[in-house]
């Protein structure tokens, strides 16, 4: 692992930062090239409100235990999944007042990932472990965030959006249909709003999350339609000298959405969870 940091002889925190980072791994009867990962990190504004970040990396991925050896399903003849990319993106940190905080992020990636290893379903109905041949990852993410103190309410809200094209790129199969298509299970939109708000020894929030349809077939001719679930939850808090007592209820799927994780594997409805956490510990008060 090697770094450097700059800074500027009138701001004592470091303006640039460069990142070089290479790891061999070692196992049995297995050849792995080295994982390199180099970066860079560029402070924008002198606060450091603005953050520029650009980084390229070289990974290998190998199969785990239940690739291999799960019954049925794992496949012994596996090969390490590799991939190569890089990522840059733009973040934004912004403190109008003690009570008013604002952050936004976004970033654009691209990677090629060869022999991908993935699950899928066979002919039998059965799952199974292969190398999916090579594919290639693009996409954007952003993210917006604030907190504020309102009528001595804490409110945290924070929107995330990711869009993510991950593309059959090559095939040893002739007449492969699934060359240029969508990969399956993996949805090209992806969003969610979080919304929490806490006063005294009261908390709650709101959450919802939307997806895309998802194909189920390698040439995307089926696939899963869009769904919507949101969630909510409320509880309360309360801490002694030494005890922190915190329940809290949840309801997921509020408004009961029919969803399938997997084609023919529908998830539950709606659903309840209440909790009770009981924390003992000599430095409650001193951390409060």
């Amino acid at each position: 692992l090697f770094s450097i940091s700059v800074a500027a002889r009138s701001n004592p925190l470091p303006r640039l930062n460069l990142l070089l980072q290479v790891r061999q791994a070692a196992v049995t009867e297995v050849k792995i090239p080295p994982e390199v990962t180099a970066g860079a990190s560029w402070m924008l504004s002198p606060g450091g409100e603005h953050l520029l970040k650009v980084s390229l990396s070289r990974n290998t991925k190998l199969p785990c235990f239940n690739d291999l050896y799960w019954l049925p399903g794992g496949n012994p003849e596996l090969e390490p999944e590799t991939s190569s990319g890089g990522e840059i993106s733009w973040s934004y940190s912004g403190i109008s007042s003690p009570e008013n905080r604002t952050s936004l992020d976004l970033s654009l990636h691209a990677s090629r990932v060869d022999e991908l290893i993935q699950w899928i379903p066979g002919q039998s109905g059965l799952w199974h472990a292969v190398n999916l041949r090579s594919v290639n990852l693009s996409g954007i993410e952003a993210r917006a965030g604030n907190r504020r103190t309102i009528a001595r309410w804490k409110i945290h809200g924070w929107l995330n959006y990711a869009l993510t094209r991950t593309v059959i790129s090559g095939t040893d199969i002739s007449n492969d249909r699934s060359v240029g298509k969508q990969l399956i299970y993996a949805p090209l939109h992806h969003a969610n709003v979080n919304i929490t708000a806490e006063r005294g020894w009261f908390r709650t929030g709101l959450n919802s999350a939307w997806e895309s349809r998802r194909f189920t077939t390698s040439d995307n001719s089926e696939w899963l339609p869009p769904a919507v679930l949101t969630g909510a939850n409320a509880g309360i808090v309360f801490t002694t000298d030494q005890l922190k007592i915190h329940t809290d209820l949840k309801v997921n799927n509020i408004t009961g959405t029919i969803f399938e994780s997997v084609r023919n594997y529908p998830m539950p409805l709606r659903t309840f969870c209440i909790s009770l956490t009981l924390t003992w510990s000599d430095k409650l008060k001193e951390d409060e």
